[in-house]
């Protein structure tokens, strides 16, 4: 009976060590901070341009008027600094780490697995390590005669298949004669097509016809092949819409804009505003958000 005794004990004991064990690893995993931030992304550009990436933060802790957030891209040489409670928060409950990025080279660049370092400082102190995916940097010196007056700056979507969005820009020309948009282009990047560009005459970009099918699109919209003609003084809506593969989880594009002044036989190019496209698979539940 005491060999009985004993081994019963010992069974004790071990459960017991073995469910803490499953406790403090359930422990340690709820302490984990999940972070959407790997990119595929295309940006034509300028020396000295600046923009800002978004980093989206779901935090295993509250954030409170202590919380302070450091973000580090060595790269890119960034390095900014967070008040937890001026965060904005995004679809799906996650907090928006809005990252200005400084074009410090005249050249183009390509950056592959991209990595950041985020410092988190509350009642914890945790670091991570992130890998902000794959960039392409077109660098020209062009000129921006047009002016970009609104465009898409964010596409979210809920579901893992196949995605169909659109790209939007308002473009008002300033000029004393008419231009034509010819194109807008990206490169570098796979798991996106462009299937159909349009041209629109409308009073802003939520007058253009919101679209789930490439079918839908009205034909007398679509970009003739000389160009989407903007009279002087007047604005119109260019919008390319494409299909995103599962693939691609988070996307960046700034895309270039082809352009012809109509007086002159040289194509011009611009850069248009900056869109983000971001799958969010779960919800951010945790008190952070």
């Amino acid at each position: 009976m005491k060999k009985i005794y004993l081994g019963v004990a010992g069974v004790f004991v071990s459960l017991l060590i073995f469910g803490t064990m499953l406790y403090e690893s359930a422990e340690r995993a709820e302490c984990y901070d999940l972070f959407l931030s790997q990119y595929e992304s295309y940006v034509y550009t300028s020396p000295g341009d600046k923009f800002n990436v978004t980093i989206y933060w779901c935090s295993s802790h509250n954030v409170t008027s202590r919380s302070r957030i450091v973000v580090k891209i060595p790269q890119l040489k960034v390095w900014v600094v967070y008040n937890g409670t001026l965060l904005q928060t995004g679809p799906g409950w996650y907090k928006e780490l809005q990252v200005p990025l400084h074009v410090l080279f005249n050249h183009n660049v390509t950056l592959t697995n991209l990595s950041a370092t985020v410092k988190i400082l509350d009642d914890t102190k945790r670091e991570y390590s992130l890998v902000l995916g794959n960039w392409s940097f077109e660098v020209s010196d062009h000129m921006n005669p047009l002016n970009i007056t609104e465009y898409t700056e964010k596409v979210f979507s809920f579901n893992e298949g196949y995605s169909f969005i659109s790209y939007k820009v308002g473009i008002l020309n300033p000029l004393n004669t008419t231009v034509y948009v010819m194109n807008i282009t990206y490169s570098g990047i796979s798991g996106i097509s462009t299937v159909a560009i349009a041209c629109y005459n409308a009073t802003s970009i939520f007058d253009t016809p919101e679209l789930y099918n490439v079918k839908n699109i009205p034909k007398d919209s679509l970009l003739p092949q000389e160009g989407c003609a903007i009279p002087p003084e007047e604005e119109r809506f260019i919008v390319m819409y494409m299909n995103i593969t599962p693939s691609v989880k988070m996307l960046l594009i700034k895309p270039k804009i082809v352009y012809r002044i109509a007086d002159k036989d040289k194509n011009e190019t611009m850069a248009g505003g900056i869109m983000e496209f971001v799958r969010i698979h779960e919800r951010c539940n945790s008190e952070g958000s």
